[in-house]
């Protein structure tokens, strides 16, 4: 392998990585520009190492060393990576987007390093639409409203099990909850839950209603939530 191919190689894990990376920068996640095209460039640079030591062996009459052995080390390796951008925030976990994300660059680095570039350049190309366009498919067609509901509650057992009930039975599902000591209502709890509706429900009104009429509830608003990206 000649010094041009392995430099066209690293450039164009360098190119597609930061495809990947531009559409997580973008959305201030954790593995951004700089670690996609870092991860893409490691794997195909590993790969490379991989094919030149099986080159250089067996002229020498060693062992016959198998190319994919070191790489396939990288798909194991990615996923301590990943795991380090996967957060937990109260109920809701975030970063698996980004996590996968990571996985495949690593996996195009791979195709990049054997001089697969059509299979990586493809890969590349519907990553980045899925990124973008199908986000915007789901927040139109397939996933639910997200609100928030701030509430002050009486202290005592058995109160957030019945606002949760109530919401389960509307339909509503429940993706974060926060709760502390009221610092304006004595014995009672600020309590901040993050819900989603069923898809075509545009409002809360009803349910908000349900919640009022339970005993202990002192206080309910319904806001619009943002959706949370991953």
């Amino acid at each position: 392998m000649d010094t041009l191919t392995v430099l066209v190689r690293l450039l164009v894990s360098f190119v597609l990585g930061g495809i990947i990376g531009l559409e997580r920068e973008s959305h201030r996640r954790p593995a951004g520009l700089r670690t996609h095209i870092l991860v893409a460039t490691g794997s195909c640079l590993v790969t490379l190492v991989s094919i030149y030591s099986a080159n250089v062996a067996s002229p020498l009459g060693g062992a016959a060393v198998d190319p994919t052995r070191i790489a396939a080390n990288i798909i194991t390796g990615i996923g301590f990576l990943g795991a380090g951008t996967i957060l937990r925030d109260g109920m809701t976990v975030r970063g698996l987007t980004t996590a996968a994300s990571l996985w495949v660059v690593a996996g195009m680095g791979l195709a990049v390093g054997f001089g697969f570039y059509a299979g990586a350049a493809a890969v590349a190309v519907l990553v980045a639409l899925s990124l973008v366009y199908l986000d915007r498919i789901e927040v139109k067609y397939i996933e639910s409203k997200g609100h928030r509901l701030s509430m002050v509650l009486e202290d005592r057992p058995g109160m957030l099990a019945a606002i949760c009930t109530t919401l389960a039975d509307s339909g509503v599902n429940i993706t974060q909850v926060l709760a502390d000591q009221s610092s304006e209502s004595p014995g009672c709890i600020d309590v901040m839950l993050g819900v989603r509706l069923p898809v075509g429900r545009e409002g809360l009104p009803s349910v908000v209603d349900q919640i009022r009429t339970i005993p202990g509830v002192h206080q309910v608003k319904a806001q619009p939530g943002q959706r949370a990206k991953d």
